[in-house]
């Protein structure tokens, strides 16, 4: 059950999305307001709806660090635009502009897309611009860098082959261009369209589901843009369809009617007292990108559900579990190497890939524990709870 400060919260994020003002009752815990707001990244949002002195500058540190990301913004143009490089914008800078004040809206690093073939371009335009490489650049995943004024990440796709990727994602990953426009002002800017950007956001918190959870920024930018995204809700309903999560949206829009007060013109999903309870407590409970300090025990436990989920089996077989970890079938190897041949016989190859990858980063020693993770006393009655978990969100497998 909620605390009464974290009910307060809720209420006071529900009446900043539908423009109201917010009165503070008495007996509240101020000291665990502010905790509560800072953990979930919208202290902005609560000092401009409440005016607690607790929070004073907290909508002045938001407005910095908007321009600081507008400035950011500039130079990545600058860089992309000499070298004439088209780049996305993805999620934090577009769905801002549906809050009542776009500086409110928090985030961390810009995420920015280019085509594949742009990427090693784009990266070098950046260095030479002020940027500064971080981390290792993996060839099938985001590659970081870090400037004064802000963190980007450079994205050649929304969403990536992987363990946790499915065909369908992909799919609507790989079209993400074709759903897309340019910006008018002569950069080479798109901005993706909004019915795309919608289901993207609906697809990135079900990745978020699936292992630490999400904070309630996820779930008040779905309800933003339903509230105030102009959407045609028959393209959305389509393309909800094609991903085949129309259960699963249907749950979200259910909880954030419940919480917002805003109703998706599609309808929702029939939620129990009890799963919309313990929802709250689980995504009021941590911070605003979820529980991001998984024990290494739920690490394991949460990507074998996972892929006993992708490879629609039970969870309950523990040998087979445990070859699965050591030997992937073809279908997960594809998933977590694109670029392997289309040959099932190479497949004992790709595993001697994987093994030479673990050494050479030196996760052996973790990998081995998760492989292990189905002899551990417990496991099949932990995996059956979170096989539950994720059906009772709605969250399936291909139907392809």
């Amino acid at each position: 059950m909620l605390s009464n400060e974290q009910r307060f919260l809720l209420e006071a994020l529900s009446d900043f999305v539908n423009r109201r003002k917010t009165a503070v009752p008495g007996g509240l815990d101020i000291s665990s307001i502010v905790a509560l707001s800072l953990e979930q990244d919208c202290s902005g949002i609560i000092e401009y709806q409440t005016g607690l002195t607790a929070l004073a500058g907290e909508m002045d540190f938001c407005c910095y660090r908007m321009a600081m990301r507008e400035k950011l913004l500039r130079k990545i143009d600058s860089a992309f635009r000499a070298e004439k490089i088209p780049y996305i914008i993805e999620k934090g800078p577009e769905t801002a502009k549906y809050y009542p004040i776009p500086a409110l809206r928090s985030m961390g690093d810009l995420d920015i897309m280019v085509h594949p073939e742009d990427k090693k371009k784009a990266y070098q335009a950046l260095l030479e611009n002020g940027c500064t490489g971080v981390g290792e650049k993996r060839e099938n995943l985001e590659w970081f860098l870090k400037s004064p004024e802000g963190e980007i990440e450079l994205h050649h796709g929304l969403i990536y082959s992987g363990a946790t990727s499915e065909d369908r994602f992909v799919r609507f990953s790989d079209s993400a261009w074709e759903n897309a426009h340019p910006k008018s002002d002569g950069s080479f800017s798109y901005i993706l369209n909004p019915e795309y950007a919608f289901v993207y956001l609906l697809i990135h918190l079900q990745k978020h589901l699936l292992y630490q959870g999400a904070g309630i920024r996820l779930f008040m930018d779905i309800a933003l843009m339903i509230r105030n995204g102009g959407l045609d809700w028959d393209v959305v309903t389509e393309k909800i369809r094609k991903v085949s999560i129309e259960k699963f949206a249907g749950i979200c829009f259910a909880l954030i009617a419940r919480w917002f007060g805003v109703e998706a013109p599609n309808g929702s999903e029939a939620i129990t007292e009890a799963f919309a309870e313990q929802t709250e407590e689980d995504v009021l409970g941590h911070g605003v990108s979820g529980k991001i300090r998984l024990s290494e025990k739920e690490k394991n436990l949460y990507e074998c559900a996972n892929r006993n989920r992708l490879n629609k089996t039970s969870g309950t077989k523990r040998l087979r579990d445990v070859l699965s970890g050591f030997f992937p079938p073809y279908s997960e190897m594809r998933r977590r190497y694109p670029d392997m041949p289309d040959c099932k016989a190479l497949l004992p190859v790709m595993w001697c890939k994987r093994f030479g990858n673990s050494i050479r980063r030196k996760n052996m020693r973790a990998g081995l524990q998760e492989a292990m993770t189905p002899l551990r006393s417990g496991y099949k009655e932990e995996m059956e709870a979170r096989v539950r978990k994720l059906s009772d969100w709605g969250i399936e497998t291909d139907k392809t």
